[in-house]
């Protein structure tokens, strides 16, 4: 197989490890949580989430360089510049150092800001134990910054099979650890260091990998402080969306524990804890995408051929949001009430209200990419910056009034005016691509995903949901019917091939 063949079999497999990964992570998800909800206990969770929405702006810090420092290793190595790609790693590694400094001093901060600002909302054993999980956190943080180098220098070299396959070894190592930890000790504070420990293994791995298994060089050349201004004046930008992102995540959860106590967190963080399961589909792809997108558009200039893999990504990540945000949709109540509980219920309409216009960030994650290798990412910048400020003041209102309901159609819209409208049209105005065509190919598959809906409300009334069992087969029809109708009404001739390949490969697996 040569070196072509490699790397899309690499990108072929990242893909597939990819949402393999996300399948895993929702399973343990859906096993743990409700574990954690019933040993460690509402309030308990509570805390929990809140020190995470805290340390989430602090964590901006751990991606900050990162989409800058792969952009420019990627650039060099299509290049061949070897000794630019070796200063590149090492530079950054400098910066890195610097940026772990900063980390623990923003963690001692915010654990001392919590002790002020929610002195009045939360009793004295939560806000000491807040500080206690926001202080681990801030560590945790230290610990990903200072290897990072690695694990971008293992992404330009697309080896996403490890990678990917280490991302799914933590989502299987890290409930597992939580588990047992709460079975002896049920506060927050276990849970965070069981994480923080799996994590910590991970980057020596990953570290080991790079070094000893890619023979990856990070050696300090010269100083190159042009290339170091770009990097810190990309990222800027990047720095911008994630807290702008932070802000749509996170900020909800802050405002309700202001506002109601940590009760109503928990309730708000079991819906956004679907969400967040959700958002990863369309990232499984793009991030395998970075390497290629950087070629095409810095070796072989072919603007066409990035347009195409947008909208081909496109169509997969669309098919597949839509069997989890349609299947949710119908049987997303009785799944609440059963994994979390009944009080948990206002989580179903959290989930559903922000996951639907999410839905177009999650097709679209390619275009991110392609903004970071165009080096037009400013304006995603400014346009989540200017959104993530009016969704602050509007979920305070919005939340007055209609609690965890109102916090959550707040984000939706502000994301679909960010991101539906105002990024497409720089999509399609800017970065050359086909925005168009795109659209007219995912709504192609808009009848069959409608008439795949009315089969499983059908279902749904033909097989009545009163427990586990029940459910699971609901699911397993419901998916068959959806794979079935846009099989054969909606995939065009390259995704029935991949499909047929992978039944295929499967059978001649047996």
């Amino acid at each position: 197989m040569g070196s072509v063949g490699k790397k899309a079999y690499q990108r072929k497999r990242g893909i597939i490890l990819s949402y393999t990964q996300t399948v895993i992570h929702l399973i343990a998800n859906l096993l743990y949580v409700p574990i954690l909800l019933r040993t460690i206990g509402q309030n308990e969770y509570g805390v929990y989430q809140l020190a995470g929405s805290v340390v989430a702006y602090i964590n901006i810090m751990e991606s900050f360089l990162s989409a800058g420092v792969l952009r420019y290793y990627c650039k060099y190595k299509d290049m061949g510049d070897c000794v630019r790609m070796e200063n590149t790693l090492a530079l950054s590694k400098r910066i890195y150092g610097v940026f772990s400094i900063i980390v623990i001093a923003a963690g001692a901060l915010a654990a001392v800001a919590v002790q002020i600002f929610y002195s009045d909302a939360l009793d004295s054993k939560e806000l000491r134990e807040t500080e206690a999980i926001i202080i681990a956190l801030s560590a945790n943080i230290v610990i990903n910054l200072v290897n990072y180098v690695y694990h971008a220098a293992i992404k330009a070299e697309e080896r996403f099979v490890f990678l990917n396959t280490a991302s799914i070894m933590v989502e299987i190592l890290q409930p597992i650890s939580v588990i047992c930890v709460v079975m002896v000790i049920p506060q927050a504070f276990a849970v965070v260091v069981a994480q923080v420990t799996i994590n910590l293994l991970v980057n020596i791995v990953k570290r080991y990998y790079c070094i000893n298994i890619l023979k990856v060089k990070i050696v300090y050349h010269y100083k190159d402080s042009e290339l170091v201004r770009r990097i810190m004046k990309f990222s800027g930008w990047v720095l911008l969306v994630m807290i702008a992102e932070q802000i749509f995540l996170k900020a909800d959860q802050l405002i309700l524990a202001k506002l109601f106590g940590t009760g109503t967190v928990a309730i708000y963080a079991v819906g956004a804890q679907i969400y967040s399961n959700y958002l990863p589909i369309g990232a499984s792809i793009a991030g395998v995408y970075m390497p290629k997108v950087s070629e095409l558009y810095n070796k072989e200039k072919d603007i066409k051929a990035i347009s195409d893999i947008f909208i081909r990504t496109g169509r997969i990540a669309f098919m597949v949001a839509c069997l989890i945000l349609t299947g949710f949709g119908i049987y997303g109540v009785p799944f609440i009430r059963m994994w979390a509980g009944q009080q948990y219920l206002p989580a179903y309409y959290v989930a559903m209200i922000v996951m639907t216009p999410f839905t177009i960030t999650v097709v679209q994650n390619v275009g991110v990419v392609v903004l970071q290798v165009e080096n037009l990412y400013a304006f995603r910048g400014k346009v989540y910056l200017v959104i993530a400020v009016i969704n602050l003041i509007s979920t305070w209102f919005l939340a007055k009034k209609m609690g965890v309901v109102g916090a959550a159609l707040s984000t939706a819209i502000l994301i679909l005016i960010g991101n539906g409208l105002i990024m497409n049209w720089y999509y399609g105005k800017h970065a050359s691509l086909d925005i168009s065509s795109f659209w007219k190919e995912l709504m192609s598959m808009v009848p069959a995903i409608i008439l795949a809906l009315l089969c499983g409300l059908g279902l749904r009334l033909l097989i009545p949901v009163n427990g586990w069992t029940s459910l699971f087969i609901n699911i397993v029809i419901y998916t068959l019917i959806y794979v079935t109708l846009l099989f054969f009404m909606a995939c065009n001739g390259y995704e029935r091939q991949l499909i047929a390949g992978r039944f295929k490969g499967v059978r001649n697996k047996r």
